[in-house]
């Protein structure tokens, strides 16, 4: 196994559906390459978000795991909250939809806001004119890509 280059940590808000699926993901194209960097997920506002996600990971993302061909059950953990020592720890930190996390991340850790990197990939279920887990997809290729070149 190689020895891990970095971390990066993906955040959305209740660290169950679209940076989850990223951590998982990321780590199955990280590894398959051999990239030598791994993923961590948390949520920026998990007891607001409790009610609404039910279990540890969206259906939305198991299935689209499971049409990865990637199980799920060594990845279920219940939603966990970000942490100011998982955003110092990590090399990279991507937040999943700009408009949303932002504010969220200035209020409760300031300056991070500043270094993370921010998507828009919008928290709805899949339908014909926008597939959430399809974006992540293209997202996670494309982070790997620069991070294999050393960007």
């Amino acid at each position: 196994m190689r020895e891990s280059r970095g971390l990066v940590l993906f955040l959305c808000t209740g660290n169950y559906y679209r940076s989850r699926f990223a951590e998982v993901w990321f780590n199955h194209l990280a590894g398959a390459s051999g990239l030598g960097w791994r993923a961590d997920s948390a949520g920026l506002r998990i007891d607001a978000e409790q009610r609404h996600n039910v279990g540890p990971m969206s259906r939305n993302a198991i299935a689209a795991l499971h049409r990865r061909s990637i199980d799920p059950e060594p990845h279920l953990r219940l939603p966990r909250p970000v942490t100011a020592e998982d955003l110092a720890s990590a090399d990279r930190v991507v937040a999943v939809l700009r408009e949303e996390h932002e504010p969220m991340i200035q209020a409760s850790f300031g300056d991070a806001a500043d270094t993370a990197r921010y998507w828009d990939i919008r928290d709805v279920p899949p339908s014909a004119d926008y597939d959430p887990m399809a974006e992540v997809d293209r997202r996670v290729r494309r982070l790997i890509g620069e991070l294999a070149a050393g960007g």
